[in-house]
């Protein structure tokens, strides 16, 4: 029986290829032992770039450090590895996205980080005169002629959803995603400049349900399915919501509106689900985006 990380025949064939091409100008490298172990000048667990090729000697530089590098002149024969060899097989992996930053927060930091129960600031934050919320439940984008389109669904989930969700938490289970689009003091400042008057410092891309679910009850509009609201718990009851830990949380920086929307629909619904031509439209709005 194969092990489950040993090389096909054709991903073998594929690295014996790769280590006998050229080392490539550009190309990121790793020392011998030997070299290593007879100067202080390597390290084994650096990678150096390939700065020139002259014959049999590389003249390398240590690779990702800033500044002014000292380079070094070596023999082919120093080698000891090649980076690029992670590379060689298939790889379907859609790496074009990669702005999510997932983050282990009990429920009370989601709560706190957005402001969805006490108001933390006692001045708004003011852009051109426009205030900025720390939440936007409605968020959109700018279509491929910069109007602005919507993407997310209005609040729909009944009170015995709802129930369920508080009731999840309870059980300790787990209770599917959040993800929020992270926007900048920067952002907020041109999208004002340029008119925008819908400001906010949290977009929430997935989890619109849950933690609006979430805000009513600790804000005792809803009960549990006991007939409880969250100031009938007691201490030791609410101290074990507010420290649930099971949402998968994720954030988005620097994201562009193609980025979000991509997530958006790469993303699984618990609730109600999507509709086809709600799907159908936001998969439509992308792909006139990315024209």
């Amino acid at each position: 029986m194969r092990e489950f990380n040993t090389p096909s025949e054709k991903k073998e064939k594929q690295l014996l290829e790769f280590k006998n091409s050229p080392i490539q100008v550009g190309e990121i490298i790793y020392l011998s032992d030997e070299l290593c172990k007879s100067s202080y000048s390597f390290r084994k667990s650096e990678a150096y770039k390939v700065l020139s090729i002259d014959g049999d000697n590389l003249t390398i530089s240590i690779n990702g450090y800033s500044g002014k590098q000292k380079e070094h002149i070596i023999s082919i024969n120093d080698v000891g590895g090649r980076f690029g060899i992670w590379n060689v097989g298939a790889d379907p992996f859609t790496r074009t996205y990669s702005k999510i930053r997932p983050v282990a927060y009990q429920l009370e930091s989601i709560v706190f980080g957005l402001d969805l129960v006490e108001k933390r600031r006692e001045k708004p934050y003011l852009f051109n005169g426009i205030e900025a919320n720390e939440v936007n439940w409605n968020p959109f984008v700018y279509d491929e002629k910069g109007n602005k389109q919507y993407y997310q669904r209005d609040f729909v989930w009944t009170i015995n959803e709802e129930q369920l969700l508080i009731d999840s938490i309870y059980k300790d289970v787990s209770c599917g995603s959040i993800l929020i689009r992270k926007r900048s003091w920067e952002e907020l400042e041109k999208m004002a400049a340029n008119g925008e008057t819908e400001l906010a410092f949290n977009d929430i891309v997935d989890g619109k349900q849950r933690l609006n679910t979430i805000r009513k009850f600790l804000n005792n509009e809803i009960t549990d399915s006991y007939g409880n609201y969250f100031m009938d718990l007691s201490n030791h009851a609410q101290n074990d919501f507010l420290s649930h830990q099971l949402f998968t949380y994720a954030e988005m920086e620097s994201a562009t509106d193609d980025d979000v929307l991509y997530q958006f629909l790469k993303l699984n619904f618990s609730g109600i689900p999507q509709s086809k031509e709600h799907i159908d439209y936001v998969t439509n709005l992308l792909k006139l985006m990315q024209k």
